[in-house]
């Protein structure tokens, strides 16, 4: 009965560790945005967004972001950047800054002038690190 508990309540609690993605209107812009003539805005440019989910999983750390390989931003939880970017094809990369696991996600990012592209970095349930587009 007693290990049939302890199971029950270590699910729920890895249940309840996943984060959630957060609003651009309740998102916070991160005062931690790494200057880079690379994203200066331009006429025909696309912008991208990046958020981190708020949750308590991984919030002791904060996410190092990357654009092609360029350090971009630090985003605590709850936070964004916003870059202005050519259109085109990159890689966005993040990694946890400190002790948090998950180590370092990649995805493919296509942006189209005069477009937004908007993705979230977060951890899911079972603890794995992502970012995906999201509609939020």
């Amino acid at each position: 009965m007693k290990k049939a508990l302890f199971v029950t309540a270590s699910l729920f609690l890895l249940w309840g560790c996943a984060t959630a993605p957060v609003s651009n209107e309740d998102a916070v812009q991160s005062k931690n945005i790494f200057k880079n003539g690379q994203f200066l805005p331009k006429e025909g440019n696309a912008t991208l967004i990046v958020k981190r989910d708020k949750g308590f999983s991984g919030s002791g750390c904060s996410s190092r972001v990357y654009v092609n390989g360029s350090a971009a931003a630090d985003l605590d939880s709850g936070e964004y950047f916003k870059v202005s970017v050519i259109p085109g094809n990159y890689i966005i990369s993040a990694q946890p800054n400190g002790v948090c696991g998950g180590g370092m996600f990649e995805t493919k990012v296509s942006v189209v002038k005069d477009e937004v592209a908007t993705y979230r970095i977060g951890y899911g349930s079972n603890g794995d690190y992502f970012i995906v587009p999201t509609a939020f």
